[in-house]
């Protein structure tokens, strides 16, 4: 386990950061000369297992508009496709299916959820469709064996003429010999129906533009889980264990199939599959506080179709709660976490969406 997770980031074991006196862990680490933790809202994470963490990187932005990148600069390369059906799906491959969202205004943000207090009202998201599953290890194979896999080294578009900028390195997923929760084999195996995990940021980002979309942003995600009401759960108003893969369940010691019939009550009214639990799914923003006022991406302000790409270390946001959270107030489905990009992990995964 990274030093990360051994200090209760997301996604493994998440949720010590919020104990009393955890901010206080900074100058203290100062003064016994270690490298202090980096600490956004109420979110404690160390980037790298030496400990150490990046901050104040260059200012780059993630997000250009159309004017900023014309047409005749981008490479020729795939980008997410719109209209398309998923690349990688095939009779019999289990995690297939989309599901239609409809434009609406929302509140993003709940009082009783981790990292969400703060709410984010009239935040309008256009039309777009979410994967129903989870990606599964099946999904991923026929993509890892696909005449790519390829970095997505293009702009990928996003709502309100935005491309969001991905240059860097696909790696393949941490397999199930190395790391003890992975669900990844060179070969097919009896994990090919769970969720592919132990997969970094711009690999996730990469399968979803060759499958023909992209990472659901923030409030695309929230949007689905929660619909245009704000359900508290996926399902409803009241929590329900038995719904949920998640740590409640009595000797839970990994993930679970993304169709697993036992959870189907907890899909949300429209088919969407286990938004929480399972694994904590990878969203395309970059983590920012949710906050009234100040000069983040999150001021408790009206925005169309909003990405957070402001960067303030490199972590980007979770949504979703995992297999291994016992913790409640974790897996209500306005929950936040966030996680350095290139740090896999056994509780972490992702769907795509698809703009309409």
């Amino acid at each position: 386990m990274s030093a990360a997770c051994a200090l209760g980031c997301a996604p493994l074991r998440y949720g010590d950061e919020t104990r009393p006196g955890a901010l206080e862990d900074v100058p203290r680490a100062v003064d016994r000369g270690e490298p202090p933790p980096v600490v956004v809202d109420d979110v404690l994470l160390l980037d790298r297992a030496d400990g150490s963490a990046d901050v104040d990187l260059p200012a780059a932005p993630d997000v250009v508009t159309a004017a900023d990148s014309p047409e005749g600069a981008l490479p020729d390369v795939p980008r997410s496709d719109a209209g398309s059906s998923q690349r990688f799906c095939a009779p019999g491959v289990p995690g297939c299916g989309l599901v239609e969202v409809a434009a609406a205004t929302v509140t993003l943000g709940d009082p009783e959820a981790q990292s969400a207090s703060a709410l984010q009202p009239d935040q309008r998201v256009s039309a777009f469709a979410i994967d129903r599953y989870e990606v599964t290890v099946a999904r991923f194979r026929r993509y890892w064996a696909s005449p790519g896999p390829y970095a997505p080294t293009t702009l990928v578009d996003y709502p309100g003429q935005r491309r969001f900028a991905v240059v860097d390195t696909v790696v393949e997923p941490t397999s199930r010999a190395a790391m003890s929760g992975c669900n990844w084999s060179r070969a097919p195996a009896d994990r090919e129906d769970h969720p592919i995990n132990c997969v970094s940021w711009v690999t996730a980002m990469s399968f979803c533009v060759w499958d023909g979309g992209r990472l659901p942003t923030e409030a695309e995600w929230e949007l689905a889980a929660r619909g245009a009401e704000g359900r508290p759960w996926p399902w409803g108003s009241t929590d329900d264990p038995a719904r949920v893969c998640d740590g409640r369940l009595p000797g839970r010691a990994g993930t679970c199939a993304v169709d697993d019939p036992a959870f189907l009550a907890g899909a949300t009214p429209a088919g969407v599959a286990q938004m929480v639990g399972n694994v904590w799914e990878w969203c395309a923003d970059r983590y920012g506080p949710f906050a009234l006022g100040g000069t983040g991406c999150w001021q408790g302000v009206a925005r169309t179709d909003p990405v957070c790409a402001v960067v303030v270390g490199d972590i980007r946001t979770l949504r979703g709660g995992a297999w291994i959270n016992p913790q409640p107030r974790l897996l209500r489905a306005a929950s936040r976490a966030a996680q350095a990009p290139g740090a896999p992990e056994p509780g972490l995964g992702f769907r795509c969406a698809r703009t309409r």
